[in-house]
């Protein structure tokens, strides 16, 4: 038997190099098998000859997004960005610094350098180089640098022109951050997770600079369901201080869950059970604010209780975690601003300023100080820059120091010395005009300009002599200003949530609970709102068909459904009198020929030559004395209803209430989806500090804003009255109406003729 089987073993071995060369020679890489399972014999299952290998990719690490889009520019031969990053317990600081950013042409990339500090340590030096596309510069963050809690970022860049040494080349030099390449990435594939109420304060932000909470609300449309989840915004807007925060609500686990930054769902026991998340087991019996993992969508805060006012009492325990603001302000980005509550001093170093030398031609140093919501100074107020600095002996006269306030010149110092110079605590008066409620941004520019500039060679090695010097001794000195509220002032409510944020009860917050959107708008509102209170405000939920006449009060509806009245009161026209037209048959009332004939008419009567001389007097006016027509007006111009148009996304309108004795606040759009869409617009954290006048509007459409100034400004006291308080409050008032204390004036001088006379016909001898 194995003499037959010996050939035939011997005849295959030979014939298999034969068999193996007649396979065609394959050049596709090499396949290795997927997970092998193994039999209980120990031979490897057989694997299909076709059968493609699965191999699992490494999962992408998590991304933290450091910077939103309105503070992504650094212009100029030195720019400094700031912010703070809120990290939890559990984040993990091992981390790497990814930032994107392209910088234009004229960036000389050998004299060019962007620095990235953390905590005061610097972690990252580049040069400028990239001005044909988006470059990526990532560095791993040492150990240590990151800490738990609060942590402050610094960018910075100094830049060189490549060929010019005007001072007008410093305006091409600009270098763009990428806001959605510039992240910290965690090498933990979760990153920082939310595990407690308190980590809210970390809440991360998309490549937009958005955070978007995604509520689940069985119970929506009921009143006490539409309280809770009002003061649930409120919470979490205090908490996080986001530069953009917008809230999406829905009776079950939407879509949105999985993509938005916080996923929560409130309401009953019985509520949260038809939701198909796990729960904690104390929901059925005690007022629960819990974050629960779940397996698909990650963590949901799960707010809840046996019943509405259990939930109402499990938000109420979130005062342990809230601390409300005192003395200072502290708004995205996460610096404090100081307040100057009524005049007094600061010194640079306590803003940020530190004492430095520049070798260029442009300094530029910013900083933030806030005033309170009843500032009334603009008229007449002075601050003062008492400045310590020095200039070199190269700088020519025609040099130059100016202070913006609000992006807005309001100081030019000339520099006529020859030969150098130092300035000890020299006065620079900083007129309040562009002071505002809330913070209030001073820039500082230095323009030093020298002979070496004129003769400027392409490619030469910038110099390193300094020619300005600016000490952190310099102060601000504020003035004791006026102090009373003004009705209607937008300005005040976005500044401190004016006059809702000092209600000592609660405020009515007009709204259609039926409709998500609008519940959804509200709570965005809501939450910016108490960030800018800084506490938790009161606030309870009405119809839009409550009688409201006689008390302060808070409108977020479409126009559609809020009153007649209620238009009427805050200066807004009608629906079917604007853009906003809602049904088909007012659609068809608006005869196209007619709007074109009513356009010719304004435009003919605005160029009438009355008209012209009347605009160019004005301009004359605010040029040469800067005096407004207003200002020469003895009573208040009659207030037209602004007739939004169809651009016109949310409008923002503010007037006093038909009793006279309250603020109605007017925010409306023309349907429920445009008024979830301009509130998440409007609680920009940039737009929101647009507001201001009587009525702002606010575009989707490139995001732009524009106001109306307020007419017939009531005054509301807010401090106890004292001599020197209506001493200032009169100063700023006569100041802002000329015409008036002109009269005043003649007044008195005629009062003064005729005392005079009667007093020297009494005196002296009869002829």
């Amino acid at each position: 038997m194995m003499k037959r089987i010996l050939p035939l073993l011997f005849a295959a071995a030979v014939a298999a190099p034969a068999l193996a060369q007649s396979v065609p020679f394959d050049m596709s890489p090499e396949r290795r098998p997927a997970d092998i399972r193994v039999l209980p014999l120990g031979l490897p299952v057989p694997q299909a000859p076709d059968a493609a290998a699965v191999v699992p990719e490494p999962p992408e690490p998590a991304r933290l997004h450091l910077v939103p889009p309105a503070e992504t520019l650094l212009s100029g031969e030195i720019a400094l960005r700031r912010w703070s990053l809120y990290l939890n317990a559990d984040s993990p600081h091992d981390a790497e610094l990814h930032l994107g950013y392209q910088n234009s042409v004229m960036v000389a990339p050998e004299a060019s350098r962007l620095r990235v500090s953390i905590n005061g340590m610097a972690v990252a030096e580049t040069a400028i180089q990239s001005p044909d596309r988006v470059s990526d510069f990532v560095v791993a963050i040492p150990d240590g640098v990151l800490r738990h809690g609060r942590n402050d970022i610094v960018l910075e860049a100094s830049q060189r022109h490549r060929t010019d040494c005007t001072v007008d080349s410093t305006y091409a030099l600009r270098t763009e951050i990428d806001p959605a390449r510039t992240y910290l990435a965690f090498s933990d594939s979760d990153g920082p997770r939310l595990a407690h109420v308190e980590d809210i304060r970390g809440l991360p932000m998309d490549a937009r600079g958005q955070a978007r909470v995604a509520v689940a609300a069985p119970g929506l449309g009921e009143d006490a369901t539409a309280d809770n989840l009002v003061a649930l915004a409120e919470r979490i807007g205090l908490l996080a201080e986001m530069p953009q925060l917008s809230f999406t609500t829905s009776r079950e686990i939407g879509e949105d869950f999985a993509t938005a930054e916080l996923a929560v769902a409130i309401g009953t026991a019985d509520e949260l059970a038809t939701l198909g998340i796990d729960l904690p087991d104390e929901v059925g019996y005690l007022p629960v604010s819990r974050f629960v993992d779940d397996p698909v969508l990650g963590p949901i805060l799960v707010v809840g209780g046996p019943t509405p006012q259990a939930v109402e009492r499990a938000l109420a325990d979130w005062a342990s975690i809230m601390h409300p603001r005192g003395g200072a302000t502290e708004t995205w980005p996460g610096t404090d601003i100081p307040l100057l509550a009524s005049g007094g001093s600061i010194d640079f170093a306590a803003v940020g300023l530190r004492t430095e030398q520049f070798s260029g031609r442009r300094y530029a140093r910013e900083f933030d100080v806030a005033v309170p919501a009843d500032f009334y100074a603009q008229s007449y107020g002075e601050a003062k820059i008492m400045l310590d600095a020095a200039f070199a002996r190269d700088v020519r006269p025609g040099s130059r120091i100016d202070v913006y306030v609000n992006d807005q010149i309001t100081t030019t110092l000339p520099i006529m010395e020859t030969g150098g110079g130092v300035l000890r605590q020299l006065p620079i008066r900083v007129g309040l005009r562009e002071m505002r409620p809330g913070p209030n941004r001073i820039r500082l520019e230095a323009i030093m300009v020298t002979d070496a500039d004129e003769t400027c060679v392409a490619g030469t090695t910038a110099s390193e002599t300094p020619r300005f010097g600016l000490f952190s001794s310099s102060r601000l000195v504020m003035p004791r200003f006026a102090r009373i509220a003004q009705r209607p002032d937008l300005s005040a409510f976005a500044a401190a949530a004016a006059p809702y944020g000092g209600a000592g009860g609660p405020v009515p917050l007009a709204l259609d609970i039926r409709s998500p959107e609008t519940v959804a708008a509200s709570m965005t509102v809501a939450s910016r709102l108490a960030a800018a209170a800084g506490k938790v405000i009161p606030l309870e939920v009405v119809a839009p068909e409550t009688d409201l006449a006689t008390r302060s009060a808070l409108f977020v509806a479409p126009a559609a459904r809020l009153a007649p009245a209620v238009l009427a009161q805050a200066g807004i026209a009608a629906p079917s009198e604007s853009g906003w037209i809602a049904d088909e048959a007012a659609t068809a009332a608006a005869v196209p020929g007619n709007v074109d004939a009513l356009e010719e008419w304004r435009a003919s009567l605005e160029n009438s030559p009355v008209r012209r001389r009347l605009r160019d007097l004005g301009e004359t006016l605010q040029e040469n004395f800067d005096l407004s027509l207003a200002a020469l007006r003895l009573t208040p111009g009659k207030i037209e209803p602004y007739a939004p148009s169809e651009a016109d996304t949310l409008l923002v309108a503010q007037a006093s209430n038909p009793a006279g004795n309250g603020t109605w606040t007017v925010i409306t759009a023309p349907d429920a989806a445009a008024l979830g869409e301009g509130a998440a617009g409007v609680s920009e954290v940039r737009s929101w500090g647009a507001l201001a006048g009587r009525l702002t509007v606010y575009s989707a459409v490139g995001g732009t804003m524009a106001s109306l100034p307020a007419l017939g400004v009531d005054l509301v006291p807010t401090q106890p009255w004292t001599i020197a308080n209506v001493r200032l409050i009169a100063a700023n008032w006569m100041s802002a109406h000329a015409l008036a204390y002109s009269l005043l004036l003649a007044i008195a001088c005629v009062l003064l003729g005729v005392v005079t006379l009667a007093l020297l016909s009494l005196l002296g001898r009869r002829s």
